[in-house]
């Protein structure tokens, strides 16, 4: 399975090959002004403060790359930290300590590096070296201070918010990546299966394999109101190229998976509106040549049917929502788009 940087990598070639190369115009409610390194592997909000919104960038032929941070919802941003010979590929604000923001990276070494900001992403220490080169995802654990993070088949923990990191036995035969599970519980996925944890990575049990009709999982996120409800990104290439993909929803805790609601996209992210969980989006990524068209989708009913939301790029690695669920961050390879969605309420007649 390509990883995500890999595509974004090739993407990034195909467009620096086109010297006439611009952002599409803006349709649909979307926007977009940036940031300087646009093409963009990863976005992540900060809770209770909708307007904050971090995004790791990179310009692949030219070996740049950057965190940024925007304190306006997207409209602007401010360069925080460039990578000396490594490309940045996830970032993580802690959901219990927004101060703390922490950053994974890779490069050509051997090596790949964990970075962490405790002052909201002003400063950055590198806080741990991982070998051999691999792309660290994150999720928080069960106390404020305790955080995974997944890099290949490892797992580390830190206890103490990102300043010291151990690395811990799993069971893990392929490349994983975290994400939040309910009531204080981790999960793991790889391409197919998927593992919990609810002593912060002491231990890992399987739970679900990746679903049968594109049995290829590259996203997954939870309901947190219902830790037995998962939603799953799918994408399947073979040597013929794009092979399957899709969105697939279970409500066993991966036991059974429903049909496949969104066909014939590579899903690269799924996120559900931890605010309105029936409320769910997706990202499709997009290579000239290997995969169809992308883009941005929005469920209204927990993952069973999907609108377009027609994001004015080929496609969306990874997503983000505001902690209000007031807007959608997109991370393309033409930059950060963003869009806003009106909130109504339904106010009972007076007896």
């Amino acid at each position: 399975m390509p990883s995500l940087v890999f595509l974004a990598r090739i993407a990034g070639l195909v467009l620096a090959a086109q010297p006439s190369f611009r952002a599409p115009e803006l349709v649909g409610g979307w926007r977009t002004s940036g940031p300087v390194l646009y093409q963009v592997n990863a976005v992540s909000t900060t809770p209770a403060d909708d307007p904050v919104v971090y995004a790791a960038a990179s310009i692949y032929s030219a070996s740049e790359s950057a965190l940024f941070r925007s304190a306006d919802g997207g409209k602007t941003w401010n360069t925080l930290v460039e990578a000396q010979g490594e490309f940045y590929s996830e970032i993580l604000v802690d959901p219990r300590q927004s101060q703390r923001v922490y950053a994974g990276a890779h490069g050509s070494a051997p090596t790949a590096s964990i970075y962490r900001s405790a002052n909201a992403g002003q400063t950055w220490a590198l806080a741990h070296s991982v070998s051999p080169s691999c792309s660290p995802s994150f999720a928080p654990g069960s106390t404020p201070d305790t955080v995974l993070s997944a890099c290949g088949l490892k797992v580390l923990r830190s206890q103490d918010g990102g300043a010291s990191w151990t690395e811990l036995p799993t069971p893990f035969s392929v490349p994983m990546r975290l994400t939040p599970g309910a009531s204080g519980s981790v999960l793991a996925y790889g391409a197919s299966s998927i593992f919990r944890t609810t002593n912060d990575g002491g231990s890992w049990a399987a739970i679900a394999s990746a679903p049968p009709g594109c049995p290829t999982l590259l996203a997954l996120d939870v309901d947190p109101t219902d830790g037995n409800v998962l939603v799953s990104g799918t994408g399947m290439l073979g040597g013929s190229g794009f092979l399957c993909g899709g969105v697939f929803r279970s409500a066993d805790g991966g036991k059974t998976w429903g049909d496949n609601a969104l066909p014939d996209f590579y899903v690269t992210d799924v996120v559900i509106d931890p605010t309105s969980p029936s409320s769910v989006f997706a990202g499709a990524s997009f290579l000239t040549g290997i995969l169809p068209r992308g883009g941005v989708f929005q469920s209204h009913d927990g993952g069973g049917t999907w609108e377009n939301l027609r994001v004015p790029a080929s496609g969306a690695v990874r997503l983000a929502l505001s902690p209000s669920g007031r807007r959608i961050h997109a991370a393309t390879p033409v930059g950060v788009y963003d869009r806003g969605f009106r909130r109504t309420s339904t106010v009972l007649p007076r007896e």
